[in-house]
């Protein structure tokens, strides 16, 4: 993995290990953040998952968009809505979590960061694994780009033998 995906994937990944952590630890050991603040590892969650969502799945946002546009559904319209709606959920639950009815959860409102953070980093990382050999495969086409965010050639070249 080379390019600007793999570093989009090496960052998402780096800030998404925190983020599980921090949610699922608990789970797994229940003393490893106890007496935390959880105020504190709520905005903690949501300052390490802005930049995975959004930095490193701008692409699919860009593409959730384009899909959105041209009404043709695809995996981004599913990736994107999901996180996203995990994602606007669980900020709304930071920021305003006292006014949420007591069917949310009292004292502490479930968040979902891990999720947005976690799906958007496995699938970037399955784009990046998936082009790669398509990149060392193309033919007549100059050098292929590192990323899939390039557009697409503005005119296709049917190359016969």
């Amino acid at each position: 993995m080379s390019g600007c995906c793999g570093r989009r994937f090496y960052v998402g990944a780096a800030l998404t290990v925190p983020v599980m952590a921090i949610a699922m630890g608990p789970m797994v050991a229940p003393h490893l953040l106890h007496g935390a603040d959880a105020r504190a590892l709520a905005w903690a969650q949501l300052a390490l998952t802005t930049p995975v969502f959004f930095w490193s799945g701008a692409f699919f946002i860009r593409r959730w968009w384009a899909s959105l546009r041209e009404r043709d559904t695809n995996m981004f319209t599913l990736t994107v809505t999901g996180t996203g709606a995990a994602y606007v959920y669980s900020v709304l639950a930071v920021l305003f979590g006292g006014s949420f009815p007591a069917a949310f959860g009292r004292p502490r409102r479930p968040l979902y960061f891990e999720a947005t953070a976690f799906i958007t980093t496995v699938v970037l990382l399955g784009r990046s694994w998936s082009s790669a050999p398509m990149r060392g495969q193309t033919r007549h086409q100059g050098p292929s780009r590192p990323c899939p965010e390039g557009r697409a050639p503005a005119r296709h070249r049917r190359h016969r033998e």
